[in-house]
């Protein structure tokens, strides 16, 4: 149900089938953290790549930066 209720919330947000595939990892319960190393290893990108589309999604309010200030940033769903 929380993917369900996600994807419609974000329906008109244009994401790439990479964003999706890895959200939909977290969103099925991964519980490990959303940073930018396990994102390049699920999306099979560089770590560069993988940055952006954190950022990318920052920006387009599906995710929020959990210490905009650390060194190695975490990230996590908007679910409400």
């Amino acid at each position: 149900m929380k993917k369900t209720l996600f994807w419609n919330r974000f329906a008109d947000v244009a994401v790439t089938e990479r964003q999706k595939k890895i959200l939909n990892i977290y969103l099925n319960g991964y519980e490990g953290k959303m940073n930018s190393k396990n994102w390049a290893n699920f999306g099979k990108c560089s770590s560069d790549t993988a940055n952006r589309d954190l950022l990318d999604l920052c920006q387009k309010g599906l995710i929020k930066c959990d210490d905009e200030t650390a060194k190695r940033r975490t990230y996590h769903l908007v679910l409400e």
